[in-house]
């Protein structure tokens, strides 16, 4: 069985919601990755979803069980 590449990672509240935005979100998040020695990009896509929940998918050379 594959491994997913698209993880729920938290609940946003809605005041932060208001102000979200995916692209500094991942941006952000390669960056902290990057700060600890990975050098390849980890997430390529971030995205709010009907609930608030964030939702990160990772770059191919990872995979959901990587983000936990």
């Amino acid at each position: 069985m594959a491994l997913s590449r698209k993880c729920t990672f938290l609940l946003a509240h809605i005041e932060q919601a208001s102000s979200f935005l995916a692209i500094s979100v991942r941006n952000l998040l390669n960056t902290a990755f990057y700060l600890k020695g990975i050098k390849e990009l980890v997430i390529s896509i971030v995205s709010l979803f009907l609930k608030s929940n964030i939702i990160v998918n990772t770059t191919s050379e990872f995979n959901s069980d990587f983000l936990v």
